[in-house]
């Protein structure tokens, strides 16, 4: 219902813009204004600066597997400001309005789009397994927010190292052990990040200190 409304409410003031845009100033007709002279009142360039962007891909086509951005370049974006009359077919009054337009806004647009790379690499199947029923937070009794459980790090251990007694931590790769790991959050608790089994990863104890409250993702790609 309440989408019914927002869909409705987008279409209403969408007519009215219209309306808007072709009534008559003077005696308020719509759709009877015709464009009668076009004038050039200002030219200029501006420089924008941006980063080439490729999307890699997973072999679906659809699935993003990574992101990875060239070095920072400029273009120059060339402008003219137009002065437009528009004479009412009904009262005979010429009215003017100017509107800003952007010249090389093709170029602009081809050179900013993402490059897309599709991999041969399958994407990662959907898991309704551990985990996908999780509370967002683990609380104690009175409601705190408490650490995570460890049967929810046993399970965490299983996904990402099996049955092996040792694996690599997931960040800089230190040997770690199903005794001695901790529950990394990819998107810190402090950030509001989930406890849940998915934004969590097993890291070593230097790691999990040393992240303090930056991205998991973030930390092991600018220090390994």
């Amino acid at each position: 219902m309440q989408i019914a409304s927002v869909v409705a409410l987008l279409i209403a003031g969408g007519i009215t813009f219209l309306f808007y845009q072709n009534q008559c100033p003077k005696c308020k007709r719509i759709f009877s204004l015709k464009k009668v002279s076009d004038e050039i009142i200002k030219e200029w360039e501006e420089p924008k600066q941006y980063k080439e962007k490729t999307i890699y891909y997973y072999s679906d086509g659809f699935t993003e597997k990574d992101v990875k951005y060239g070095t920072t370049k400029t273009f120059t974006a060339r402008f003219e400001k137009h002065k437009e009359g528009f004479n009412c077919k009904i009262c005979g009054e010429t009215h003017y309005k100017t509107k800003d337009v952007f010249l090389n806004k093709n170029d602009w647009l081809r050179i900013t789009t993402p490059n897309k790379v599709t991999t041969s690499i399958k994407p990662p199947k959907v898991d309704f397994g551990i985990g996908a029923f999780e509370p967002t937070y683990y609380e104690d009794k009175r409601g705190k927010r408490k650490s995570i459980p460890a049967s929810v790090k046993k399970n965490l251990w299983l996904r990402y190292n099996g049955k092996k007694y040792k694996g690599p931590c997931y960040v800089c790769k230190e040997i770690i052990d199903i005794h001695n790991f901790e529950a990394g959050h990819v998107i810190p608790a402090s950030k509001d990040g989930s406890d849940n089994i998915s934004n969590l990863r097993p890291i070593c104890k230097s790691c999990n200190r040393s992240m303090s409250d930056t991205n998991l993702n973030e930390f092991k790609k600018n220090y390994y």
